[in-house]
C-alpha cells in the first residue's frame, strides 16, 4: 500500500503555526534548574541546600523524582504569607492560583524572585494584549517602560483593587503626575 504523505510545505505551515501556538507554554513549562554556567541571580534555598525532598518524592540532587503534588499548594506550605494574602485579597491572579511556576522558576533564575524572565516579558507571556495596547498608545505610559514596568502599578499575586492593582488608582498616578 503506498504511504500518503502531505506535501513539505503544508507540514512546515502545520508545524509553523503549532510552534506559534504553543512555544511560549512549552518554553514556560520547562522547570529544570538553568544549566551549568548560566549566571544565576537567586536561588531557592532548598535547592541551593541540595533538600529536594521538600518538593519532590525523593532527596537526590541527581535524581529528585516527581513533584509530590500540586506544584501551588506545594509552595504554600512553606510560603504562607503570599497565601494568606491571596486568600485574604479580593481578586488574585489566575496565574499564580493556577500554579506558582507560570513565572517562576522554583530552582533558580537568572532573574530576581526567581521569575522566569524580567517584568514586562513574564506579564506578556499572557498579557501581549494589553503590552500592546500600553506600548502602542498615542500618550506613552512610562512607568510601563521603566523600573519595574507592569510591577510598578500591579500586584503579581492578589490585591483589593481591581485589576491587581497595587493601590487605588488615582493614589498610583499621583505619585508620578
Amino acid at each position: 500500500m503506498r504511504e500518503v504523505r502531505a506535501p513539505i510545505v503544508f507540514r512546515g505551515v502545520v508545524f509553523a503555526v503549532i510552534m506559534v501556538a504553543f512555544a511560549p507554554a512549552m518554553m514556560a513549562a520547562s522547570k529544570a534548574p538553568l544549566p551549568e554556567g548560566a549566571e544565576v541571580v537567586w536561588s531557592h534555598a532548598p535547592f541551593e541546600m541540595g533538600e529536594c525532598g521538600l518538593c519532590h518524592t525523593g532527596d537526590d540532587p541527581a535524581d529528585p523524582g516527581p513533584v509530590k503534588g500540586e506544584v501551588t499548594p506545594l509552595c504554600f506550605e512553606c510560603h504562607v504569607e503570599t497565601q494568606m494574602a491571596m486568600e485574604g485579597a479580593r481578586i488574585s491572579h489566575y496565574a499564580a492560583e493556577e500554579d506558582c511556576t507560570n513565572c517562576h522558576n522554583p530552582h533558580n533564575s537568572g532573574d530576581r524572585m526567581l521569575l522566569l524572565s524580567k517584568s514586562p516579558e513574564v506579564c506578556i507571556d499572557c498579557h501581549d494584549d494589553v503590552w500592546e495596547e500600553a506600548t502602542q498608545s498615542a500618550v506613552r505610559h512610562a512607568s510601563v517602560e521603566t523600573g519595574e514596568a507592569c510591577l510598578n502599578c500591579h500586584s503579581p499575586h492578589a490585591s483589593d483593587v481591581d485589576d491587581l492593582l497595587n493601590g487605588l488608582a488615582y493614589d498610583l498616578c499621583v505619585e508620578c503626575h
